[in-house]
């Protein structure tokens, strides 16, 4: 998934949707806004009576346009999630052989494991290196059935929010923890997060993550009020959340101990399947997320169950807060925003795990809306490619098309007049000698146009790797740090001409330099580690099957025998940050526009072509004797 400055995490639950905002802010983020609407549960009409029939699909959509109305979310990013019941999720193990087959070892394996009609789901996968350290890893496999992820999209577009990604709330949980709270390196740290319609259990160490969806949620809670009190479910809801403050708190405790008990021994089950596949765990505390946990008697409950200290957020250990942000109303809400945070740091690039179960033809328009600049190089870079494969290509078979069409032109003339074939042998000799040339001649263009092709693919794998992709200093745009740009730009490729007089149409038998000249981004060491980066690429290139045709090399022969950096110059590239939000010192929107300047590297490398060395032939005779 691409990586935003900014991004909103969207957790549509049962009874509420709850959405946060992060900017990223270096390593880290800070929380800019957050906002929790209820999802009304019955339409009241004008006589007071509420209407239970009211369509849930509806509610969602009329929740999330609440939420649109307070913040402008249009044109955001924004990640949503499926909920543990709505995903089927499984835990593999697989060996690692070669991890450029990883992918398609997956599949193979989710093609087995999940059930139904596997062109009718949507999937994606986690690995890590596995606990046991045995050179396996652990793939968290991930599908949902297409119409649940098309009926959130719908919901979604409906309220004109701009969905980037789908994820699933365990591993919204996992990321939140896993990033924001301390524990030991080598603790296994138990998360549970309680909703109202699902509960998830995840326990992870280090970057080895497992996870269970149980049975009891906060709904079964809420169940046992309404049957034991005769009672609406609004009702009990408002009873529920009254327990801690009632005198009556042991009574009611007991209401609810089989639906508590059902859960613990759900988590103590778990909990032990888990140890006996990860002989080395040890658990120390018990992380609890969930609106479910501001029922006191719940955590109170489960500590002396499990026999773990139960730890409840109250507090963000790494995260911060934009100054407007009222800090203790926002730690208020903690409690139910696990999932949410979890969903915008996947969208900041801050999560560990990144997984996106939207369609990937909507993913790939994403990209193209988001990062229109780094997609237009891309596909540049892949019509280059094809349009100089389809011309090399193009140029050959013409070639043997209309060499083909002559000789099967002399043929019949041949046939025809069988009198006089020797004849017309003699002539067609100086013919041959001519198309000889002109398929030297092919071989020269075909050469160049290979050259050109292999090195925009070589530099294309150093430009379109994102990891490479650093601002000149650090800082975010509203700071007036540079944007993330690509780290290196093609500016030329020049073959020189080979001198025809000397070689005639042998263009692999001079010794050639090819000059390139790419342009780094960075600072210094980051425009030395690229152009490190982009000779190792040259370097590593080979003859490729077309090359060796046109040529004569082998295809085990590096295609330059030597890469050299012979030239830098530094030179001052502009861009445009245009702020439409931007506050005057009255408060007023005022928007800035400011032309800012970043320093960028021009290498020349000078990259030395294999030679063709033409082998002799020794004619021999009939009886073997060289002739």
């Amino acid at each position: 998934m691409a990586n935003y400055a900014a991004s909103w995490g969207l957790d549509i639950g049962e009874t509420s949707v709850k959405a946060v905002k992060l900017v990223r802010d270096g390593d880290t983020a800070n929380v800019a806004a957050y906002a929790v609407e209820p999802i009304a549960r019955g339409r009241v009409g004008e006589n007071g009576e509420v209407d239970e029939n009211y369509d849930r699909n509806t509610a969602v959509i009329d929740a999330l346009k609440q939420l649109v109305g307070q913040y402008d979310l249009a044109g955001e990013p924004v990640i949503a999630s499926l909920s543990g019941r709505q995903v089927f999720s499984k835990s593999l193990n697989l060996p690692i052989l070669d991890e450029k087959k990883l992918h398609r070892m997956v599949e193979l394996e989710a093609r087995q494991q999940i059930p139904g009609d596997f062109d009718e789901v949507l999937w994606d996968y986690h690995t890590s290196p596995s606990a046991l350290d045995d050179g396996t890893y652990d793939v968290a496999l991930f599908a949902a059935r297409q119409d649940i992820i098309s009926d959130l999209l719908v919901q979604t577009k409906a309220a004109g929010i701009n969905v980037l990604g789908v994820s699933v709330t365990a591993l919204a949980v996992y990321n939140f923890v896993n990033f924001d709270q301390e524990f030991e390196d080598d603790e296994s740290v138990i998360v549970l997060d309680v909703g109202a319609e699902n509960t998830d259990l995840v326990v992870y160490n280090a970057d080895s993550i497992w996870m269970r969806n149980l049975s009891v949620s906060g709904n079964n809670i809420t169940n046992a009020f309404m049957k034991k009190f005769r009672v609406s479910f609004d009702e009990a809801e408002k009873l529920k959340q009254q327990v801690d403050d009632t005198q009556q708190s042991d009574r009611i405790l007991r209401v609810i101990e089989g639906s508590l008990g059902e859960l613990a021994g759900d988590i103590q089950r778990s909990l032990g399947f888990y140890k006996s596949i990860n002989k080395d765990a040890h658990f120390e505390n018990v992380v609890v997320c969930g609106n479910t946990f501001k029922l006191g008697v719940l955590a109170e409950f489960l500590a002396d169950r499990l026999g773990y200290p139960i730890i409840a957020l109250v507090e963000l250990d790494r995260l911060t807060f934009e100054p407007h942000l009222d800090r203790g109303h926002f730690l208020n809400e903690l409690q139910g925003m696990s999932t949410a945070l979890g969903l915008a740091l996947q969208g900041v690039g801050c999560a560990r795990a990144d997984v996106n179960l939207l369609p990937k033809d909507q993913q790939i328009q994403q990209i193209l809306k988001t990062k229109r600049w780094a997609a237009v190089a891309l596909l540049v870079i892949i019509a280059l490619s094809f349009i100089v494969s389809f011309a090399i290509k193009q140029s050959r078979i013409t070639e043997y098309y209309e060499n083909g069409e002559m000789i099967k032109s002399h043929s019949e003339d041949l046939r025809i007049a069988a009198n006089t074939a020797s004849d017309l042998y003699t002539g067609i000799q100086p013919l041959l000698g001519d198309l000889a040339e002109y398929d030297d001649f092919g071989r020269h263009r075909g050469l160049t146009q290979s050259v050109q092709s292999t090195v925009l693919a070589a530099i294309a794998n150093v430009a379109l790797d994102e990891s490479t992709w650093l601002a000149e200093d650090g800082r975010s745009l509203e700071a007036g740090g540079d944007p993330v740009r690509q780290s290196v730009y093609i500016e030329s490729i020049t073959i020189p001409p080979y001198d025809i007089r000397k070689y005639g149409f042998n263009p692999a038998e001079e010794q050639r330099t090819v000059k390139v000249q790419v342009r780094c981004s960075g600072v210094n060491d980051q425009r030395r580690r690229t152009i490190d980066r982009v000779m190792q690429e040259l370097k590593a290139l080979s003859v490729d099957t077309e090359l060796a045709q046109i040529t004569g090399l082998s295809t085990s022969s590096p295609l330059f025998t030597e890469v050299m950096s012979k030239e830098t110059t530094l030179l001052e590239d502009e861009w445009m940050y245009v702020d439409e939000q931007n506050l005057n010192t009255d408060g007023d929107i005022e928007p800035r526009v400011e032309t800012r300047t970043f320093t960028v590297e021009v290498f020349t490398l000078e990259c030395a072509l294999q030679v063709y060395v033409k082998p002799v032939v020794i004619a021999t005779s009939d009886e073997g004797e060289e002739l």
